[in-house]
């Protein structure tokens, strides 16, 4: 986790919430089309397109791809950790 995270800072990410660091964290995810479900424990990597899905159906750890503009309301107060 370590690794992937060091190799993501070279894209200059931006934190929007963070709890607590990443401890809780198992294995890492792309969301699957269609999906419903997430597991706590799971950080998963989705686009814009699964922000509502994700806050949802209970999704905790979203490493967000996209070169949109994040929705206002996940900007000012994400549901989950986001980054």
């Amino acid at each position: 986790m370590t690794t992937l995270l060091e190799k993501l800072n070279a894209f200059n990410p931006k934190l929007y919430k963070s709890a607590n660091g990443l401890s809780a964290i198992r294995t890492l995810k792309l969301i699957e089309t269609g999906k419903q479900t997430f597991e706590s424990d799971i950080l998963y990597m989705g686009t814009n397109a699964n922000l509502e899905t994700f806050a949802n159906n209970g999704g905790t750890h979203l490493i967000l791809i996209t070169d949109e503009a994040l929705p206002d309301y996940f900007e000012k107060n994400p549901p989950f950790n986001l980054w």
